[in-house]
């Protein structure tokens, strides 16, 4: 996939954020996720502001995003999401939501490299740390309920 234009971009950018709200709304249906509750709400209003966010980005536009940079990138893995399946466990979910924010982190790294610096490669870094962040909160849960029965 190419992101060619600014817009392009981050309206994908964009529908990845609603996605992920999706999937947290969704853990917070699930009883196996009844511990972590305040914590996937937390996620979930976290990636409704990355989605306003994003949306006020695109209103102002990108005079600094590089197509050329964006054309040649490879950004195959970064935008391929795995179904999880109709009935997953934990340590599925735990490692579906790994995957999701080390996706959207490195995708939000590769957009701030196409917008060059300046704000808009500012807003995209501070999206990537957060991003970084909600990986880490996975990674805790993994290493605290699964990993250290295994």
């Amino acid at each position: 996939m190419d992101f060619r234009s600014f817009t392009e971009a981050v309206d994908f950018a964009i529908g990845r954020e609603r996605e992920a709200i999706r999937f947290y709304q969704n853990l917070l249906g699930r009883s196996d996720f009844a511990a972590q509750r305040g914590m996937l709400a937390e996620l979930a209003a976290m990636e409704e502001g990355h989605a306003r966010a994003l949306e006020a980005l695109k209103a102002k536009g990108a005079p600094t995003w590089n197509p050329a940079f964006a054309s040649r990138a490879d950004f195959s893995d970064l935008v391929e999401d795995k179904a999880l399946g109709p009935n997953p466990g934990y340590q599925d979910v735990l490692r579906a939501g790994i995957r999701k924010e080390d996706r959207s982190e490195r995708l939000y790294k590769a957009f701030a490299e196409a917008a060059g610096s300046g704000a808009l490669a500012e807003a995209f870094e501070r999206l990537a740390a957060e991003e970084s962040r909600h990986r880490a909160r996975f990674e805790e849960l993994y290493a605290t309920d699964i990993a250290r029965d295994n």
